[in-house]
């Protein structure tokens, strides 16, 4: 309480928690929350098993870390065209386990293992697209995304200590940008950080889920192959005459005649679209736009009419 107070630090990691009793962390969380109403608790529990991890939840703690999806996701994403299969039964089973499955704390890589860099590079495979695709899936399923230090420069590191490097402050910026486009993505739409989840379609990599908060849906479509792909989704999966937004590329899809939304992904590419309102003609963009193109004409005009003048003289 004296640290709460005297830092202003916004939460602690608990580490271990099992190795404590149960009791005692409800009696911890209380008092903490009687100094900071929203400090944030965070509770580590050494275990692969999520019906284990579960039983934690009645101390009151806000999040546990849920070590049982890692591996499937690492796998998942280390390489293309690998299927997704486990790792979506991973949040199905999360579902059906946890109280709150959206309060679930998942990761990729952490102080205690290899780090995920470390895997793609050993297999040929450039490291920036294994992180983009893999942190778009931790960033927009159910669950609360944490980053260990350097997973945004993708650093590489082997067993304990190596995987506790020197951060780099030097490197391309590149993924840390889309890292902030993530962030940005969950702050604005309550449908990617606590929504329901609905599957639409998983093949080898490719794979397309729904999640929907209120009136609130968001499709995320992530292209884990080495190809581009599309996929049709009906009205019967969203509601028809609508259009998606993308909020990573931009990327719009309008439903056509027959109600029908037609995405289309490059390879190794992922987007988070936002389900809107058809936009009519922007009238203020095309009196702009035609007011640009007609003083370009004009210029033209007026520069051909100057050196016809010269040339007279």
């Amino acid at each position: 309480k004296w640290w709460i107070t005297e830092t202003g630090v916004d939460g602690y990691r608990l580490e271990g928690i099992q190795l404590t009793d149960k009791d005692f962390l409800q009696s911890f969380v209380d008092s903490v929350k009687e100094t900071d109403n929203e400090f944030f608790v965070l509770g580590e529990v050494w275990s692969t098993d999520p019906q284990e991890i579960a039983k934690y939840e009645m101390t009151g703690i806000d999040s546990l870390t849920d070590y049982a999806s890692t591996s499937n996701i690492r796998e998942a994403f280390v390489k293309p065209d690998v299927s997704m299969t486990d790792t979506i039964g991973d949040i199905e089973n999360n579902i059906d386990t946890y109280e709150e499955p959206n309060m679930v704390t998942r990761l990729i890589d952490s102080k205690d293992m290899i780090r995920f860099t470390n895997q793609p590079v050993a297999l040929n495979e450039h490291p920036g697209p294994r992180w983009r695709t893999a942190l778009t899936y931790l960033f927009t399923t159910p669950g609360i995304p944490m980053l260990y230090y350097g997973s945004e420069i993708a650093l590489i590191g082997n067993e304990t200590p190596d995987n506790r490097r020197q951060m780099d402050f030097r490197t391309d910026p590149e993924l840390i940008e889309y890292i902030g486009q993530l962030t940005k993505a969950r702050e604005k739409l309550p449908s990617i950080a606590k929504g329901d989840f609905t599957l639409l379609h998983e093949s080898e990599g490719f794979t397309v889920f729904k999640r929907q908060f209120k009136e609130e849906t968001s499709i995320v479509a992530i292209n884990n192959t080495s190809g581009t792909k599309d996929l049709v989704l009906t009205g019967e999966e969203i509601e028809n005459d609508k259009e998606l937004r993308g909020l990573l590329a931009g990327g719009l899809v309008r439903s056509n005649d027959q109600n029908e939304y037609h995405l289309v992904l490059d390879r190794e590419e992922a987007e988070i679209y936002v389900l809107t309102e058809k936009q009519g003609f922007n009238f203020v963009y095309g009196a702009t736009l035609l007011s640009v193109l007609l003083a370009f004409f004009a210029f033209l005009f007026l520069a051909r009419r100057r050196g016809r003048n010269r040339t007279g003289e």
